[in-house]
């Protein structure tokens, strides 16, 4: 199944088989660009997946060689909860991912609050994980 994501223009691009080529997080803007290329036999297509206004994320197997299979927006509280605890660790033992994580009631009403988007992202090889922030934009080039 291909994964179509809308890009602002109302165009659709694919992700799915995309190499992940590199991803960058610029903690002062507080986004996180994906970097990836999907290469046929008869040419290649660049798309950046970039997230902005992030408020945590975690990325997990890594392995130099992602090839992603989908990118699929959910709530944020079903990351919230799922990775409950998680947070609850992170935030006593270094203060990750953020003061609103001192409840997980409290969590839900921040998420809810700053109209807060929750990310999964999945692979068929390598890195996987999840990214809560306040939007999605996506770039294209052949």
């Amino acid at each position: 199944m291909k994964f179509n994501i809308p890009m602002n223009n109302s165009r659709k691009i694919s992700i799915h088989d995309n190499s992940l080529l590199g991803y960058e997080v610029d903690m002062a803007k507080r986004k996180i660009s994906l970097r990836t290329e999907f290469i046929d036999k008869s040419a290649s297509e660049t798309a950046d997946v970039i997230f902005n206004d992030v408020i945590a994320y975690q990325f997990v197997n890594d392995s130099f060689g992602t090839i992603l299979y989908e990118i699929e927006e959910v709530d944020s509280n079903q990351i919230a909860k799922e990775n409950w605890m998680a947070f609850e660790d992170g935030w006593k033992s270094s203060g990750w991912p953020g003061e609103w994580t001192t409840s997980l009631e409290k969590a839900s009403v921040y998420l809810s609050q700053n109209s807060i988007k929750g990310f999964y992202i999945r692979s068929s090889i390598g890195m996987s994980g999840w990214i809560l922030a306040k939007s999605i934009d996506f770039q294209s080039s052949k």
